[in-house]
């Protein structure tokens, strides 16, 4: 491996609630968080600890994880060697539209190793780059493969919606517990309980993630670090890199973005795009 990280994420605006993620010689600790979307990865070099509740998984190249939405969990590289590898992130009404909503719901952390469920893996990010429908597609196959499926379901309370709401819309915005609680007509410590029943995470852990999001997408699009550090909320750019290493395993500047196009000219940076994923 060159030992240089990468993480490179593809989407499509026409296909919101999918993402395609390739990291590159990722040796950093992943911070315990948990994913508002469904994870399938695949190991393509070294290897990966999971870690939820307690228990430890060891993920060898060419094994796979899957990860379902809400569930909190740790990750590692294994013996402290970069691993390189490619997840998908499915939002949970994506699966319901695949037809994978009605078997009983995911609730824990599982491996697998399966020839075909990597073969339709790499062909989701393939048909990503190329258009919504061969994307939702393959989607459909990987799926089907892996029997993925929906987290368990879990009551949503309106007071999380609002203070949510009010992170995403800025996520910079000087929040913490006391004001997204008022705003939300609850008490700090009743807000703290319901985020982590919603979401796997205290209500800073999740704004600190939605800044590192912002900050890296921000970054991602050109913007100076220290800038885009400051418009996502942090103090500097060391404090921006360091929760960057913590909640990507890599630095912004390791973090690239790409977006599928519908249109005749987007061809060339699809191209790109998926020879960035390396599929």
């Amino acid at each position: 491996m060159s030992q240089t990280p990468r993480l490179d994420v593809l989407r499509r605006p026409d296909l919101p609630g999918l993402a395609v993620v390739r990291g590159r010689d990722v040796a950093a600790d992943i911070a315990p968080h948990a994913h508002g979307a469904v994870v399938a990865g695949l190991i393509l070099e070294g290897g990966r600890e999971l870690t939820c509740g307690g228990g430890r998984l060891r993920i060898e190249a060419g094994e796979g994880f899957i990860v379902p939405d809400g569930v909190r969990h740790g990750c590692a590289p294994l013996a402290r060697r970069a691993q390189s590898y490619l997840v998908a992130a499915v939002a949970p009404r994506l699966l319901a539209e695949a037809g994978r909503a009605e078997a009983a719901p995911e609730d824990w952390v599982r491996p697998w190793r399966d020839a075909e469920a990597a073969t339709r893996l790499l062909a989701l990010a393939e048909a990503l780059a190329e258009n919504a429908d061969a994307a939702m597609e393959a989607l459909c196959a990987l799926a089907r493969v892996l029997r993925l499926r929906p987290g368990p379901g879990r009551p949503r309370h309106s007071a999380v919606a609002l203070a949510r709401t009010a992170i995403e819309a800025d996520p910079a915005a000087p929040h913490d517990l006391a004001s997204l609680a008022a705003l939300a007509g609850v008490g700090p410590t009743y807000l703290e309980r319901l985020f982590v029943r919603e979401t796997g995470m205290a209500v800073g852990q999740y704004l600190l993630t939605r800044r590192v999001a912002h900050g890296a997408r921000q970054a991602a699009a050109g913007q100076g670090l220290a800038q885009a550090a400051l418009e996502a909320g942090f103090c500097d750019q060391s404090h921006f890199t360091r929760q960057c290493k913590r909640r990507l395993g890599v630095p912004p500047g390791a973090y690239r973005e790409w977006n599928g196009e519908v249109e005749r000219e987007g061809r060339e940076k699809r191209g790109r795009g998926l020879r960035r994923l390396g599929a």
